[in-house]
């Protein structure tokens, strides 16, 4: 029993690890993994590593290729777009639904949080503090189906908003229409809201996909000859 929970602990803490990786850019896109160095970088055997990265490949943080082994995903910039126009849609969708059927309370409870200037303070970085004010807005539909989609899209786009929020005109920006967007749905305004959030979001993947093919291209011009 004490073997396996062991195993289980090392199988987790490989997942999180590598994953972070693949999210925060540390590994290049398309890099290979290492089985071995991971293992002897974070004290497991061979065996836990392979079953995390097998995880990792179900959800598409990693890939395998047979006889070659596991490399961390690539980056296809046209499908980070879909993502965000799907991720658009499904948050207009919560917008009005929330408008329309969220209890009062629970309402001025989340705008009354997230409308105070101060609440960026209460967040490690502002990607977070992005994060949790659209999932937790989002939640106001009551739609956990709706929920657990975003948040596997969430996992995604996580590198490409920490790229965007680096940016200083971008994080006032990011600030300032959450502000407009809290006041709508203060207000049951569900059809502006939603147009409001459409073109938030669309924006913030222009900015991020730019913001990845500059720091794509960076590295490109640094492993140049």
């Amino acid at each position: 029993m004490a073997v396996t929970k062991r195993r289980a602990d090392g199988v987790e803490r490989v997942y999180d690890h590598v994953k972070a990786m693949a999210m925060d850019f540390s590994f290049d896109p398309g890099q290979k993994v290492k089985e071995g160095e991971l293992a002897a970088e974070l004290g497991v055997s061979r065996i836990p590593v392979r079953e995390a990265l097998n995880r990792l490949v179900a959800e598409g943080f990693v890939t395998f290729v047979p006889n070659k082994g596991f490399f961390c995903r690539g980056i296809d910039l046209a499908e980070i777009d879909e993502i965000y126009a799907v991720r658009a849609a499904l948050e207009m969708w919560a917008f009005r639904t929330a408008c329309k059927t969220a209890a009062q309370d629970a309402l001025d409870a989340f705008c009354g949080r997230w409308a105070r200037p101060e609440i960026t303070g209460e967040f490690r970085s502002l990607n977070r503090y992005d994060a949790e004010f659209h999932s937790k807005m989002a939640a106001l539909a009551g739609n956990a189906s709706l929920l657990r989609q975003l948040r596997q899209i969430e996992e995604k786009i996580a590198a490409f908003r920490n790229l965007e929020l680096v940016d200083a005109d971008r994080r006032a920006k990011t600030l300032g229409e959450h502000g407009q967007i809290v006041s709508l749905l203060a207000n049951r305004q569900g059809e502006a809201g939603a147009l409001l959030l459409e073109r938030h979001i669309l924006s913030s993947a222009r900015n991020a996909i730019a913001a990845a093919r500059q720091r794509l291209g960076r590295r490109a011009e640094a492993g140049a000859p």
